[in-house]
């Protein structure tokens, strides 16, 4: 049976974890930017304070409370000045018993009283050299990527004689599982000097490596599908920190925020992404590397790894996720139809979009061998909101994807909220144990964990 950390401890240094990694963006993100007096003021009494704040509730970290002052109940003193570090900003009832029996001695005058100053004169000081001590985790579990470096690795290998130098290294914002670089050359690499260097997280939602993708992708790519086509890679952790593939930087971008096309691009670029999505949907499996099973069996396995998963990672109970997993298990479409290569996160923050018309579909990270209702499922969700969904199944149908069975819609709708709520709480579990202490993880665990949570939720009290 899983253990849960609910005590107040663990609990405690949950949220000062996800304080910690706001104060190191309003430090290292944020106040580089600041222009106004006014505002440089402010940025330092907001860091001050959630320093302080995430001191109080940190400072319970790792220490069992009520076993330790179980054992210490003849000698108070002792217990008090021991425990005594979680100062006024930590709502612990022993502690807070603590306190009030501190504060009588200092009335009782004489040793006492010398001693109770003393003891809280300690954990006063404790508290301002940890809150002054604060340093960001981030930069040295994630290092930026260095140009000398990734240009000794370049020259180490011998397949790669025509690179030149690296003459410009800049990082794109963003980046839930992996982080992106943009890298020129003077040379050449394959024929480009613009590149994209993708690179592991230190902890990322899906536990998964970039470099699982690279013979997939050179599959796809060879088969005429629009991914980019990955140029090198290295496994190992000798250049850029931890593993990475190269590609050529593909002309377009991807949609952020709202998607500022007319309708006419919008539809243009919905039937692209379901040409290429009837593409890879009519491969066969074995040819991208995948085993040929049943959409029944494949499913069914996706299901069990990922409930597995959440049971490993989750820090604590939810109802709605028991339930989510239960009825997916009792629930696999029975279709002894071949499994197909499924994408599983087909949207159009996954395309790059150039003069309104797709370029490559990105983030293969979650393909898996499965049913393609999924894949359009996902899509429907994303696309139906700006095109007529009618017109895109149309193209994917002309395209040579099959008929889907609309009857098992319903279980992919639960399923993908079911999965990406398992892959929040696993940022969760990151932050928490120290692994990525990093503000998106912790907007992953607190705000998208609920979102999909209340998503799945809504879902289920129609099936159940």
């Amino acid at each position: 049976m899983t253990a849960f950390p609910t005590s107040v401890p663990a609990v405690h240094h949950a949220l000062a974890q996800v304080l910690q990694s706001l104060r190191a963006d309003l430090r290292d993100v944020l106040v580089p930017e600041l222009g106004s007096e006014g505002a440089k003021t402010t940025s330092a009494l907001m860091d001050e304070m959630l320093g302080w704040v995430a001191v109080g509730l940190g400072s319970g970290e790792g220490k069992n409370y009520q076993s330790e002052i179980n054992e210490k109940k003849d000698n108070p003193d002792e217990w008090m000045r021991d425990y005594l570090s979680g100062g006024e900003l930590y709502s612990d009832p022993d502690l807070a018993h603590a306190h009030a029996a501190l504060a009588v001695s200092a009335r009782t005058g004489g040793d006492c009283a010398r001693e109770a100053v003393l003891i809280e004169e300690a954990r006063l000081a404790d508290e301002d050299r940890r809150a002054k001590d604060f340093s960001d985790g981030v930069p040295e579990l994630q290092p930026p990527v260095e140009a000398e470096r990734l240009q000794a690795w370049f020259a180490s290998e011998m397949q790669y004689p025509n690179v030149g130098h690296v003459t410009s290294i800049s990082q794109v914002v963003g980046g839930y599982s992996k982080d992106t670089w943009m890298i020129e050359i003077s040379g050449e690499l394959a024929g480009y000097s613009n590149l994209v260097l993708r690179r592991d997280l230190p902890f990322g939602p899906g536990e998964n490596s970039v470099s699982e993708e690279h013979a997939l992708l050179l599959r796809l790519s060879d088969a005429g599908v629009p991914v980019p086509r990955p140029l090198a890679g290295d496994v190992s952790t000798d250049a850029v920190d931890a593993p990475f593939l190269i590609f050529p930087r593909l002309p377009g971008k991807a949609v952020f925020g709202d998607w500022q096309a007319d309708g006419e691009e919008k539809a243009v670029v919905a039937r692209d992404v379901a040409i290429c999505m009837a593409q890879f949907h009519t491969l066969k499996p074995s040819s991208v590397g995948l085993a040929e099973v049943s959409r029944a069996s494949a499913v069914a396995g996706m299901v069990a790894q990922w409930r597995g998963k959440w049971e490993r990672r989750r820090l604590y109970p939810s109802a709605i996720l028991e339930a989510a997993y239960a009825w997916l298990a009792a629930n696999v479409p029975d279709s002894d139809e071949p499994a197909r290569l499924v994408h599983g996160d087909v949207s159009f923050r996954n395309t790059l979009i150039d003069n309104g018309r797709l370029t490559g579909l990105l983030d293969w990270e979650f393909a898996h061998a499965g049913d393609p209702v999924e894949d359009l499922s996902y899509f429907q969700l994303v696309a139906e909101p700006h095109v007529d969904w009618m017109n895109v199944l149309q193209a994917y149908r002309d395209a040579g994807g099959e008929v889907p069975d609309v009857g098992r819609a319903k279980f992919y709708e639960i399923w993908r909220s079911t999965r990406n709520a398992t892959t929040t709480a696993t940022a969760w579990y990151g932050l928490v144990n120290g692994l990525y202490p990093a503000s998106k993880a912790a907007y992953q665990g607190l705000a998208l964990y609920r979102f999909f949570l209340r998503d799945i939720a809504s879902k289920l009290k129609d099936v159940l």
